[in-house]
């Protein structure tokens, strides 16, 4: 027997199906609409069709089966009963629970879903607290029913996110972005967009309904994962995620979206989450700012909303300067919302150089700092009202500047604490010690830059930290053109300093230094440029050896390199003649082109290599192919560097090799080895 309706729950699933009716009846009638997509699309999903079953081994296999029987009848009842629904009855019924202790359940391209230990586990510590009984390894008729209804609407959204091809989208996105090296670890980030999150959540909703379940079981899962996601966050704030960064919406935004009659107490939070993101990236100011003095009203004695509006009035002050007037880098840290901060009793109770900018919006955001400051103990709130204060031409004001900056890196000498002070001492005429202290930071960190730049093609750790330094900063750059990471602006400021006292050459050769060898995208690396005259460089231009047929024909296919990814292969050269799996564990796959005498290597839905043999009628760059003398070829591609198994080699954008013999190239192969640092240098345009 299932859980009864209640009247809230119905009230949710019947407002939610009037809204989806019209697009998911169509889906759940129609399910062949789902192929009715151009060949590349649908070559793409056999594609990630056949890679899933290998990906789903290969994430089984890392972490391990865990043992749970209890479990075992609920989810094959659930599952039984949602694939039941008619929506897609080919779907392969596979699944596994995985020790993993995060709440957490995961689709594969495939249908495939994994759940993990820790979710079950925490799902029937659920259950004993609402329902007054106890667990263990029971199997009792009314504990397997708890169950189900418990995971039955988890499981609906991810069969929702496997229904409406999400995973397709996320994998032809990350393909544009980098080749997938690690298939487990991009499965634990797997995200999709908040809207992808919504529509999963409509879908579930239907297929609950369907499979004969309340559809407001959905809605009791999601409040259940707030109050777990809450519980993380009030132990361990920093490690909350700015909704930006979070492609998977807030558990309050969800429930928002579902009943557009949520409590007071769920909108006001999802309000909150949103501002305190925006003045964390520096964008929406005004609103957000208008977002606080709204909370403040009704929580007047709340001291991080106060410090909040502070950060937010401080950071408008700032966009109302130019850089150049703001001199130097100053890194304001921002808190995230976590619900703690407004609904606990434990909040403990406990102030000739022109200012540049607004001076009304900088008083305001020094007013909001000094009402907040008495009341909490934060050292990052030190420090970014010293930052406001040290702009302040009033004496007193930068002393007490230097005062709370010396005050923030008691006890905290991180690399933004120690810039900050930097800044300070730097406008408020210490210009000597700051300038040292920016070169003390800089130097320290240049030998870590230095020897990740240097090693991370053989150091896999180097290369993870450095790809994701990479991730970090252009997702940044998105939202927020002036964001430098923080390990890099001592050395952006040590510039900008010599710059403004005229110590010109040794500016000059910082700035190149900068540019160069750290970033050129953002926005305070193109003011270093026009301030110090320094260009930023263009990218190498290195040959490219890309594939073509001969002439110039409209009707022949467009040319492809190693490193384009599966999409341009099927929209340039169309579906392959016959594709054969590799067998191990990275899921390569051969694609063959029998009348382009071609073999195409996949992986991570990038091409490796391409390589062709006598008889194929391919050209690189139309100038030569297989049977070219060596003469003919060296002609267009410069000596060859060096030799591997016998093939010679030869560098560029993309890699030749080519077995000679008897003079004569008789196999021509393209490969890539990618730089990951060009996107810090030249944007993601310029990356492979």
């Amino acid at each position: 027997m299932l859980i009864y309706y209640n009247s809230i729950n119905r009230g949710i699933g019947v407002r939610i199906l009037d809204k989806i009716k019209a697009v998911l009846l169509v889906l759940l009638l129609c399910p062949t609409l789902f192929g009715e997509e151009s060949a590349v699309s649908q070559t793409l999903w056999e594609y990630l069709l056949r890679q899933s079953k290998g990906w789903f081994e290969s994430y089984t296999n890392r972490y391990g089966i865990a043992s749970m029987p209890e479990w075992q009848g609920p989810l094959e009842s659930a599952f039984k009963k949602l694939l039941a629904t008619g929506m897609e009855t080919s779907l392969a019924h596979r699944w596994v629970i995985v020790k993993d202790t995060s709440y957490n359940a995961s689709s594969f391209p495939g249908g495939e879903i994994v759940i993990n230990s820790g979710m079950l586990k925490e799902l029937d510590r659920i259950i004993a607290r609402k329902h007054n009984i106890s667990t263990g390894t029971s199997s009792s008729a009314q504990l397997q029913m708890f169950r189900e209804n418990m995971i039955a609407p988890i499981l609906a959204h991810e069969l929702g996110h496997y229904y409406n091809r999400h995973t397709l989208e996320f994998f032809k996105t990350r393909w544009n972005i980098a080749p997938i090296k690690d298939i487990t670890s991009e499965l634990k980030l797997l995200t999709f967009s908040r809207e992808q999150e919504y529509e999963a959540d409509y879908t579930a909703i239907l297929l609950l309904k369907q499979a004969q379940y309340d559809p407001g079981l959905l809605k009791t899962s999601i409040e259940f994962l707030d109050e777990i996601s809450s519980g993380e966050t009030s132990s361990a704030p920093a490690a909350a995620i700015n909704v930006y960064f979070d492609s998977h919406p807030t558990p309050k935004s969800r429930l928002l979206r579902l009943d557009e009659k949520s409590s007071a107490y769920i909108r006001e939070a999802a309000i909150l989450e949103q501002a305190f993101s925006d003045i964390q990236i520096g964008i929406n100011l005004l609103h957000a700012c208008q977002a606080m003095e709204n909370a403040i009203a009704l929580h007047p004695d709340n001291i991080h909303l106060l410090a909040e509006k502070a950060i937010a009035l401080h950071k408008l002050w700032l966009s109302t300067t130019s850089l150049s007037e703001q001199k130097l880098r100053g890194i304001l840290e921002a808190p995230l919302f976590h619900e703690n901060m407004i609904y606990s009793d434990r909040v403990p109770r406990e102030g000739m150089k022109m200012l540049p900018g607004d001076p009304v919006l900088w008083e305001r955001a020094r007013s909001c700092y000094e009402s907040a400051l008495p009341r909490i103990q934060n050292k990052s709130m030190l420090s970014n009202f010293a930052l406001l204060l040290s702009y302040s031409p009033k004496k007193e004001y930068e002393t007490k500047a230097q005062d709370l900056a010396r005050m923030s890196i008691a006890g905290n000498m991180s690399v933004a604490m120690l810039n900050n002070i930097a800044v300070v001492f730097y406008m408020t005429g210490e210009k000597d010690e700051a300038k040292s202290l920016f070169h003390d930071i800089s130097l320290q960190y240049d030998s870590t830059w230095t020897r990740m730049i240097q090693e991370n093609a053989t150091d896999p750790f180097l290369s993870k930290t450095l790809r994701q330094m990479n991730r970090d900063f252009m997702l940044n750059q998105e939202y927020n053109k002036q964001y430098v990471l923080i390990d890099f602006t001592p050395l952006l400021n040590l510039a900008l300093a010599n710059h403004y006292d005229k110590n010109n050459q040794e500016a000059t050769r910082i700035a190149y230094d900068y540019l160069t060898r750290y970033e050129a995208v953002s926005a305070w690396a193109q003011t270093l440029c026009d301030l110090t005259s320094v260009k930023i460089p263009e990218p190498e231009r290195e040959a490219s050896f890309v594939f073509m047929l001969p002439g110039t024909s409209a009707q022949e296919p467009e040319g492809i390199t190693a490193g384009d990814n599966i999409e341009v292969l099927l929209k340039n050269w169309g579906k392959p003649d016959s594709v054969t799996e590799a067998g191990d564990d990275t899921h390569s796959e051969y694609w063959y082109y029998t009348s382009l005498g071609a073999r195409v290597v996949i992986e991570g839905g990038e091409i490796l290599r391409i390589s062709v043999t006598q008889g194929s009628r391919l050209l690189i760059n139309r100038l030569f192919g297989p049977g070219a003398i060596r003469e003919q070829v060296e002609k267009h591609t410069g000596p060859c560097k060096r030799y591997t198994d016998s093939f010679a080699i030869y560098e560029g954008k993309q890699h030749l090799a080519i077995l000679y013999v008897l003079g004569k190239s008789t196999e021509i192969s393209v490969f890539t080895l990618p730089d990951i640092r060009q996107q810090l240098l030249h944007g993601p345009q310029q990356a492979k």
